[in-house]
């Protein structure tokens, strides 16, 4: 939600410090979290327990009967689901059609758009950086992104990189701005720079799309490796995901999964000047619509 408000003010950091902060803001325990993440995945595996490997199978069968259920329900064309236990992938398996037009099924080789989960990738990357000699969290934002400017000048002097990670600039979502691909980064910052605040720096929580951006700008230009080597080399290639890329042409490929817009949500989808609806990771031409509104 865009409007929740925290009950009380958020603290506003000491003057900044180089080196990494004691604390970072209630709203940023997500960059933890996927620091913990991180360190689960290079954790030892604990080995499963016999008892429970023994009714495997039917347990995994009444999961994917739950997840069938679960899509059909709520008008999912397709999903893919992986299930580890003890370290070894137990489950891999495609669900449903990627292209309702054609009946394509899904498998195990299929890429989706996973959207905002990268911010955890972000996040995560922003606070290794940051333990290495990075970017600290706490720098002001105008001493390593100067060209990113808000309607505010005092938020414009203030704003730290964890403030940009925890979505408490002040402002509201922008997202037109982004949507689409069709406006480069000057064009945004330009933008960005007009909008007005709904609420003092660190107040409360709005989710920001733009801000993200800019984080991961920060943190690509300081190593000098952009934020797309960052993410090769210290999260995709490290845990082995050699199928996963930043390039949306890949989801135009033979492996791709298409974007579907359910009919009796149309109304709400961003659409074209002829009416076709356009999502940011596919040409307007090639989304499929299920016009009988069932996926």
């Amino acid at each position: 939600a865009s409007r929740v408000h925290m009950p009380t003010k958020l603290p506003r950091p000491a003057p900044p410090v180089r080196h990494a902060p004691a604390g970072f803001r209630a709203a940023s325990a997500a960059i933890l979290a996927a620091v913990l993440t991180a360190a689960a995945i290079a954790a030892p595996s604990t080995p499963a327990d016999p008892a429970a490997v023994d009714h495997l199978p039917e347990r995994l069968e009444r999961i994917v009967d739950r997840l069938e259920s679960l899509m059909a329900e709520h008008h999912v064309p397709g999903a893919a689901v992986a299930i580890v236990v003890g370290g070894e992938p137990v489950l891999v398996r495609g669900l449903g059609v990627r292209d309702r037009s054609t009946g394509e099924p899904v498998t195990a080789g299929t890429l989706f758009a996973i959207g905002s989960a990268t911010k955890s990738m972000t996040g995560l990357l922003a606070a290794a950086e940051a333990l290495e000699g990075g970017v600290p969290l706490d720098a002001p934002v105008a001493e390593v992104l100067p060209e990113l400017t808000f309607h505010d000048p005092e938020t414009t002097a203030a704003i730290t990189l964890a403030d940009l990670l925890s979505h408490t600039s002040g402002v509201m979502r922008t997202d037109l701005l982004w949507y689409g691909g069709y406006a480069d980064w000057n064009d945004i910052l330009a933008a960005f720079a007009k909008a007005e605040p709904v609420a003092d720096l660190g107040e409360a929580f709005h989710y920001q799309n733009v801000l993200y951006l800019a984080a991961g700008r920060i943190i690509g230009e300081k190593s000098r490796r952009g934020w797309e080597g960052l993410l090769e080399t210290r999260i995709l290639r490290p845990v082995g995901m050699a199928a996963t890329g930043i390039d949306a042409e890949e989801l135009r490929g033979p492996q791709g999964a298409r974007g579907h817009d359910w009919a009796e949500l149309g109304k709400y989808a961003v659409r074209d000047a002829e009416g076709r609806p356009v999502l940011p990771w596919v040409d307007p031409a090639e989304v499929a619509v299920a016009e009988d509104g069932s996926g």
